[in-house]
């Protein structure tokens, strides 16, 4: 029967990965000779096979356990892709699996995000090398789709800021040296919203919050968090005795109308 390795386990199996390989500064300077025989997960063909197959452990029970949906090969995204495309494409996978500039990822990664950002990239990807005008540079590819918001691939607003993250993440990557730079500087435009991240190699950059009404990620301050620690140790050392005590009652009180209930009723 199979199991689900959970988030903590994918991060050690990862990491022990990346310490093989000799640490992502490492792996930044490597070849596409070498990256292509990183294999991302146990039992998994290389990146260099073209077809990598998340294992089914790493995933809960459901429809993305089925070998079709955790398969992705390169050849099914672009149909006879070129050296440079096929270099380009394991790359991006290996970047989406690394810990990227984001604490919480590199803490609390699982196979399902994992794989969902795979899946947006396959998304982008298949649906723009179908279309004739394609000029086959993929970061070109890419940037014209989120100019134009995704418009011929989605018109949910989850799934375009999950696209905005995989693009951000590729871009990091490339900064860094594990993804081709554009060809083409891209023109500056102003930030898109969605998360925020972190410096990859650690650090104490503080969190920005999203910029959407209410900022779902915005931290409390550190006032706030003291105030409601205080209440709550003094509830703790002034009222617990007095709750324990009043349940015990209620629960004595509760017993005897119970049975004086029962009494009653079997004496009709």
């Amino acid at each position: 029967m199979s199991i689900h390795i959970t988030e903590r386990e994918l991060v050690e199996k990862r990491e022990d990965v990346i310490l093989e390989w000799g640490g992502i500064n490492a792996i930044r300077k490597l070849p596409w000779e070498q990256i292509a025989r990183i294999e991302m997960f146990d039992g998994s063909p290389p990146l260099g096979s073209g077809c990598i197959i998340i294992p089914e452990d790493y995933l809960p029970p459901g429809k993305n356990r089925r070998i079709t949906a955790r398969t992705m090969t390169f050849s099914d995204w672009i149909p006879h892709p070129s050296p440079v495309q096929f270099e380009w494409l394991g790359r991006a996978l290996l970047a989406l699996w690394l810990p990227y500039r984001s604490r919480r990822n590199k803490i609390a990664a699982s196979g399902t995000s994992l794989l969902d950002r795979m899946k947006r990239l396959r998304l982008m990807v298949k649906s723009s090398s179908e279309s004739a005008s394609w000029g086959g540079d993929l970061w070109a590819l890419l940037f014209e789709l989120q100019d134009k918001r995704y418009a011929s691939v989605s018109c949910e607003k989850r799934g375009i800021e999950k696209m905005d993250q995989v693009i951000r993440i590729l871009a990091e990557a490339a900064e860094d040296g594990i993804m081709p730079a554009p060809t083409r500087p891209r023109s500056k435009k102003k930030k898109r919203s969605g998360e925020q991240t972190y410096l990859r190699d650690g650090g104490e950059t503080p969190v920005q919050t999203k910029s959407l009404p209410g900022g779902k990620f915005a931290h409390f301050s550190n006032n706030f968090v003291s105030r409601l620690m205080g209440i709550c140790l003094w509830m703790q050392d002034n009222l617990s005795d007095q709750v324990i005590e009043s349940t015990k009652w209620r629960r004595t009180l509760s017993a005897a109308t119970t049975d004086k209930c029962i009494g009653k009723r079997r004496s009709l």
